[in-house]
């Protein structure tokens, strides 16, 4: 699809397949199922891994990794209500980490550490004028969906 401004954007089609791929090496790289994960790339890029580990303070709920393209990744908590996730901590660092950074960041809290905040940070804004696109697109090729 080409933008007002003549630029090619990138269709739905390669950042669907970007952030599978995304997904499947942060998932690989924290012992997780990627087939279990969800992606979407509608109104806002998001993405949510279930784990296999819990968290030693909270061993009775389940805990997933949260991400979105405004906030970047969360630790989060299944809520007791079995509908919504409760942030436990963010990640902070880049709305699209590399995958080995979003493995230090688990196993940093799964250890007790405090790699993040508990708030979302503003990462960045849908439809910035920056690379996200591109780097996310870069992981399509690491999708086996």
């Amino acid at each position: 699809m080409t933008s007002p401004h003549g630029d090619r954007r990138p269709s739905h089609d390669d950042l669907a397949a970007g952030l599978r791929g995304y997904l499947q090496l942060v998932a690989d790289l924290v012992g997780a199922d990627h087939r279990a994960g969800i992606t979407d790339v509608g109104s806002v890029a998001s993405a949510v891994l279930p784990l296999p580990q819990r968290l030693t303070w909270f061993p009775e709920r389940g805990l997933v990794l949260g991400w979105d393209e405004e906030h970047g990744w969360s630790a989060q908590l299944d809520a007791a209500d079995g509908v919504e996730l409760l942030p436990v901590s963010y990640l902070g660092v880049d709305a699209l980490p590399t995958p080995r950074v979003v493995a230090w960041f688990l196993k940093d809290l799964l250890a007790g550490g405090d790699p993040g905040s508990p708030y979302p940070p503003a990462m960045r804004d849908r439809g910035e004028g920056d690379d996200f696109e591109e780097r996310l697109i870069a992981y399509a090729t690491h999708s086996d969906r």
